[in-house]
């Protein structure tokens, strides 16, 4: 493909033809620089504009390049004529950590004001605000985020929970937190609301709460927990296999799964916005309870 290219006298088609094809072999060598400069060509020429753009999407995600890629999105999204806001605010968000990690608490609101004028149900842009509020010292703005996410996704909630307790508690407020928990725990409501609801309750409503709970929703999840607070008050001859019951369901919610891919069943105990296996963005959610992957799914350990 190199020596076509370099012919004087090819036509120009079958030129761009075999440029297009050189920088798909770059792409599989791993050379990404001389991809991009041949995409790159064919883009000022007007050609393979599809491929052009895709390809460098993903050159710029690999290098993590997050505004060339916004950059390249927003003119793939005009040739295309289809919107990817999704995905775009998924870029943002990139930036957001990257500002987060310098301990640049303006820039990371700046990205996730973005992220949400693109994706206004991004779950991410929302948590991120929520941590920059934090850093910033301002958690009445922090709890306007995390509570966002409750309209936006209910499913994510749960990673809501630790960060809320925390800002409620700084501008003292628990009573508002109690409420909000209440306010949360519908029967539909993913077991760690209840189990934060049976603690903030305290131990013996906690029971009591969990128990009612565990009658009409199975969940290992919250049965594990109400083995914990109940271990005192267990009756004798049931207390030796229970406790032995708890070891080994605590075992095995250390190892399960924690998020799982909706569009390849990639799961493991760390949440990534871009699932590891499939590439797809946002398409890793909260495992509600203990689930194993189904069949040809792949399985993080981390």
């Amino acid at each position: 493909h190199q020596n076509l290219v370099a012919r004087p006298n090819l036509d120009h088609q079958y030129r761009n033809r075999a440029r297009l094809e050189l920088a798909q072999d770059y792409m599989k060598a791993g050379v990404l620089d001389r991809a991009e400069g041949l995409y790159l060509e064919l883009l000022e020429q007007g050609m393979f504009l599809d491929v052009a753009l895709a390809s460098l999407v993903s050159i710029y995600e690999k290098e993590r390049d997050w505004e060339r890629a916004i950059e390249a999105t927003r003119r793939q999204e005009k040739v295309q004529g289809r919107p990817e806001p999704r995905r775009l605010a998924q870029y943002a968000c990139e930036l957001a950590e990257e500002a987060l990690w310098q301990k640049d608490t303006k820039t990371a609101l700046q990205w996730t004001k973005k992220a949400l004028a693109d994706d206004r149900d991004c779950v991410r842009a929302s948590l991120l605000e929520g941590k920059a509020r934090e850093a910033a010292e301002d958690p009445k703005a922090a709890i306007r985020a995390y509570r966002r996410v409750v309209r936006q996704d209910t499913r994510y909630v749960v990673e809501t929970l630790q960060p809320l307790k925390r800002c409620y508690a700084a501008v003292d407020d628990c009573e508002q937190w109690l409420t909000l928990l209440h306010e949360l725990a519908s029967a539909e409501a993913p077991p760690a609301v209840q189990i934060a609801l049976a603690d903030e309750i305290g131990n013996g409503q906690g029971v009591e709460r969990l128990a009612e709970y565990l009658s009409h929703t199975p969940s290992w999840t919250a049965f594990n927990h109400l083995l914990a607070l109940n271990q005192t008050e267990l009756p004798g001859p049931l207390a030796a296999p229970l406790e032995t019951l708890h070891t080994a369901l605590k075992a095995t919610l250390a190892s399960a799964p924690l998020y799982a891919c909706q569009q390849c069943g990639f799961s493991g105990r760390a949440i990534h916005w871009q699932c590891p296996s499939c590439r797809h963005w946002s398409s890793m959610v909260p495992v509600s309870d203990v689930a194993r992957p189904g069949m040809g799914s792949r399985q993080a350990a981390s």
